[in-house]
């Protein structure tokens, strides 16, 4: 998904897979181009986020909308619907992310709410039996949480404090703390104690992690080289730097990793077999690459299998393509990146406004 600002007036457009209604069009018929969704004019929003079959939106009044399949609660069904318990808590940035079906709530204070599926802990709640209605995650009360990654098992929270904390699914090392096992509570990643993480990205078996001093960190399963590090190891249990790049964001798909180092270009690497690094094959790619002809990079966003760079020119898109996800009129997967041409068309007064992906 992306957000059109046009003066006054905020418009959603939407595309992909719409099964349970995600796209937020009030139908369930998959769309291949952006078609705006069916939201109240007078709603100005701040940010989009899409996990797997739903889409969260977040509004200038603090207020957090959901749409698509989301069988934990209330919500479920057609239509866009407002999450009444997230009201008054000041609600500032929402994350749920590629194949994911729980959502976090960060707030102005830096606190956090949760819901959604917890079948491996991943809500950090101490259990792990689904939430329905968002929690306060009292266990990290007394911190200030900065930013934070999910995925479809595992959640990874930066701090304040220059702590960083993970819980979840951690059969492959994803949440970097040495061991294997499934994580209940957040625990303590101490790897990375005394850096301040400012972008996380989190894959099916995965983290990769960015800080205020450009260096970035991965942990996980590496079996596609999405980890980035030097040796090639099957299995990274501690977070390792990546060498050879800079980065002030990451993303990562199911088995793929993007960030755009401080030189504004984008760099890719990990599985291929979409074309989700764009770089005109579908080897697979074991260190951080530049896509080439993507230069002067804003924002990056995956897919499980697809790729979004938003650029000073537009939006470009590539990868996995069979539900219409890259938005470009065609239903084919793509090697290179390609221009969603309807979004150069628009008139976009603030570019850095387009938020997040629709992700599946």
């Amino acid at each position: 998904m992306i957000m059109y600002y046009k003066e006054s007036q905020r418009l959603l457009y939407a595309f992909g897979q719409n099964a349970y209604g995600e796209l937020g069009t009030g139908d369930v018929i998959e769309r291949n181009e952006p078609v705006i969704a069916r939201l109240s004019s007078d709603l100005q929003i701040v940010q989009v986020a899409a996990g797997n079959e739903l889409t969260l939106i977040l509004t200038d009044e603090n207020d957090v909308y959901i749409c698509g399949f989301f069988d934990t609660g209330p919500n479920s069904g057609l239509g866009i619907k407002k999450i009444t318990e997230l009201s008054g808590q000041k609600v500032s940035r929402i994350f749920v992310n590629n194949g994911c079906e729980h959502v976090v709530a960060l707030t102005s204070l830096g606190k956090l709410w949760v819901f959604g599926y917890n079948t491996r802990g991943q809500l950090g709640l101490g259990n792990n039996s689904n939430i329905s209605s968002p929690t306060k995650l009292e266990f990290l009360a007394r911190k200030v949480v900065r930013t934070v990654g999910t995925s479809y098992y595992h959640t990874l929270i930066a701090c304040e404090e220059l702590e960083t904390y993970a819980c979840g699914r951690n059969d492959s090392g994803q949440l970097g703390l040495g061991a294997s096992g499934d994580v209940l509570t957040p625990s303590l990643v101490e790897n990375l104690n005394g850096h301040m993480v400012i972008s996380i990205g989190c894959g099916q078996h995965h983290s990769i992690l960015a800080t205020a001093a450009g260096q970035v960190f991965a942990c996980g399963k590496n079996e596609n080289g999405q980890l980035g590090v030097i040796p090639h190891q099957t299995i990274v249990k501690k977070p390792l730097k990546v060498e050879g790049i800079e980065a002030r964001q990451v993303a990562c798909g199911y088995y793929h990793t993007l960030a755009i180092g401080n030189d504004k270009k984008v760099y890719a690497w990990g599985k291929n077999d979409s074309g989700q690094l764009g770089l005109g094959d579908r080897g697979r790619i074991l260190l951080p690459t530049p896509i080439e002809k993507l230069e002067n990079v804003l924002q990056v966003a995956c897919g499980c299998y697809h790729s979004l760079v938003l650029t000073s020119i537009g939006l470009y898109a590539f990868g996995r393509n069979n539900h219409g996800q890259l938005g470009i009129k065609s239903n084919q997967n793509q090697i290179y990146p390609m221009l969603v041409i309807d979004l150069v068309t628009l008139r976009l007064t603030n570019r850095r406004k387009i938020i997040d992906k629709y992700n599946k």
